[in-house]
């Protein structure tokens, strides 16, 4: 596991990318300005199909939901190496058995 900071740096070799936005802190309970800030990096930071190019024939993962076209283009998110709608599936049935062990 790397973090990086850099997109040339961040797509390079991978075989797996995780897209994760965090909402800014400093901004919080501001949308204007959130989006003001975000917006220097919205596209140089999106993973769409010419940086996905640049992985090993990576896949695609978020922990749903996301925002098209802002955190991944619709090409990547609906391509055959995105796995979003199965992690969601495997999520749903961990909360599943995480409840039943609650109220056991």
């Amino acid at each position: 596991l790397e973090l990086v900071n850099r997109v040339d740096e961040a797509f390079d070799e991978v075989e797996i990318v995780y897209a994760k936005s965090w909402g800014s802190f400093q901004h919080y309970g501001n949308a204007d300005r959130d989006i003001r800030t975000r917006a220097i990096y919205r596209d140089e930071w999106i993973v769409d199909a010419g940086n996905m190019q640049r992985a090993n024939d990576a896949i695609f993962m978020h922990c749903l939901p996301v925002r098209r076209n802002v955190i991944v283009s619709d090409a990547v998110i609906d391509s055959a190496n995105s796995v979003v709608i199965d992690e969601a599936e495997n999520r749903l049935h961990v909360q599943k058995a995480i409840m039943a062990k609650l109220i056991k």
